[in-house]
């Protein structure tokens, strides 16, 4: 039988198919047909694995859209209340100022703007 031997100058590794160093060559084969069917198996596993990932990372990108789209939705509706707070608040401040109009006896014109009122407002607790 033929036999495989290792010369100094060839490569030193021997990290695939082992130390072949007076190893025959049906031996030989038989290692490597071993390592091949092993990283065969390996990349099989890593394609699974990737393919995981894969469907990981999809999952993870739909909850993240879902979840974008409900904080738009969220935001959507603060704003709607914080204009519906603005609005309350300037309606508050009216009707303070007309109520101390009233116990002060002062008339307040009929076209009262939002900017006036809130002037008024703040002069008043500027006063207080």
């Amino acid at each position: 039988m033929d036999t495989i031997r290792r010369e100094p100058a060839a490569q030193n590794d021997t990290s695939v198919i082992g130390d072949v160093s007076n190893v025959t060559v049906p031996e030989w084969m038989k290692r490597l047909d071993e390592r091949i069917n092993e990283a065969q198996e390996n990349l099989s596993e890593l394609r699974k694995g990737t393919q995981e990932l894969s469907q990981g990372f999809a999952e993870t990108d739909r909850q993240l859209y879902s979840s974008k789209r409900m904080f738009q939705a969220l935001d959507k509706q603060a704003a709607e209340r914080l204009q519906r707070l603005d609005e309350m608040i300037y309606l508050n401040r009216l009707i303070n100022h007309l109520e101390t109009a009233s116990q002060q006896m002062i008339l307040v014109p009929v076209h009262v703007t939002r900017e006036k009122v809130n002037a008024m407002a703040d002069t008043r607790e500027s006063c207080v």
